[in-house]
């Protein structure tokens, strides 16, 4: 089997150059979209806290349903 980019250079470089111009055309759609923004470091930093807090409100919550299914077992088993 013969590989076309060397048998074909006509049609290797105009796949070549398609490509290209399309990569070159996403990445400056990419740049030129792309805005300077200011970060507030103190929104950044909330979402933090806020997110801490979350995850310790879902372990709380998985804690409480462990231990009252354990609790519910114990009753049960006395009985």
């Amino acid at each position: 089997m013969q590989n076309d980019y060397l048998t074909n250079k006509k049609k290797y470089d105009s796949v070549v150059q398609k490509k290209y111009n399309l990569k070159n055309k996403s990445i400056t759609n990419f740049i030129n979209s792309k805005k300077p923004n200011n970060v507030d470091i103190n929104k950044l930093l909330n979402k933090v806290k806020i997110n801490e807090k979350n995850q310790k409100k879902e372990k709380l919550i998985l804690l409480s349903i462990a231990s009252l299914v354990v609790g519910v077992a114990g009753i049960i088993s006395i009985i």
